[in-house]
């Protein structure tokens, strides 16, 4: 757990569970001004160690901007919600019915992730007061800064972005950043590549400064960007063409030898990406055309 400052108003929270070590470490970012914004919330595992922060840090939370719906990014809503009980949760519409009411989306997680899901613990029901739909376009003013919604689908089917115009925060949309290596995350069973390339090129064409990823840290070089859509374009010709392959992890390594460096450390994350795009193959009835 740590609070590093990523530039003026910005800073990176990097959370992990002490109680469940296998969780991923995940960064909340917060964005500080006369009202405060946290983009996405965590999960209850770790939103003791959050809560103490902003208790801290004096930080009262005005918006909860989740970029989507998945445990790890959404799931600690409500639990901030007893402590902001005046915050609004900034959402897709696709994701208002699931934070209403959170049950589907629990299922889902136990049979994608199994006993791994347990670690998060079940969702906390919103109350429909507390909720805002993130429509693509509309801005947040904050006092100073303001913050864009961006509809970025792809890596899930209600995914946002947020945009102050220099910082974009990712959520999942771009992969997973780690040692200085961006790899997909691409997880089922809602992973498009189509829509993932077009969130992409639309995130470059804003020209963003700084790239605050989720997993696991932030960037200043937007060329991450670049190299994102150029190993999932990889990735999904290496699947596409061994498909009947049980070991399509190493299939990835024999073409990608940078992964190499990270594959240990994300073995997890990269076996659940490949499942991602074998369930979009299995979807589009494995015809391709990148």
């Amino acid at each position: 757990m740590s609070v590093q400052k990523v530039s003026k108003n910005v800073y990176a929270i990097k959370l992990n569970s002490s109680e469940f070590s296998n969780l991923p470490l995940i960064n909340l970012y917060l964005v500080c001004d006369e009202k405060n914004m946290i983009i996405d919330a965590g999960y209850d595992a770790i939103n003791k160690d959050l809560l103490r922060i902003l208790k801290e840090l004096g930080i009262n939370i005005d918006y909860i901007a989740i970029t989507h719906i998945h445990l790890d990014h959404a799931s600690g809503a409500g639990l901030l919600l007893k402590s902001f009980p005046n915050a609004k949760v900034i959402v897709h519409e696709r994701g208002v019915q699931h934070l209403l009411n959170p049950n589907k989306l629990w299922e889902s997680a136990l049979l994608v992730l199994g006993e791994y899901a347990k670690g998060y613990s079940k969702p906390i029901s919103i109350p429909i007061d507390n909720i805002i739909i993130g429509k693509d376009g509309v801005v947040f003013n904050l006092g100073n800064i303001e913050i864009k919604v961006l509809e970025t689908l792809g890596h899930a089917s209600h995914h946002l972005c947020f945009f102050n115009g220099s910082h974009i925060f990712l959520g999942d949309t771009a992969g997973i950043y780690d040692n200085g290596i961006v790899i997909p995350n691409t997880p089922p069973p809602n992973f498009d590549y189509n829509e993932n390339i077009k969130s992409i090129n639309r995130i470059i064409s804003l020209n963003p400064k700084i790239l605050c990823y989720s997993h696991y840290d932030f960037s200043n070089n937007p060329q991450n960007l670049i190299i994102y859509k150029e190993r999932l374009k990889l990735w999904l010709k290496v699947i596409a063409n061994n498909l009947n392959d049980k070991e399509l992890i190493n299939k990835i390594l024999e073409v990608d030898k940078e992964v190499e460096l990270i594959v240990n450390k994300r073995r997890f994350e990269i076996n659940l990406s490949i499942q991602g795009i074998l369930h979009y193959l299995e979807r589009i009835g494995k015809k391709i055309e990148i």
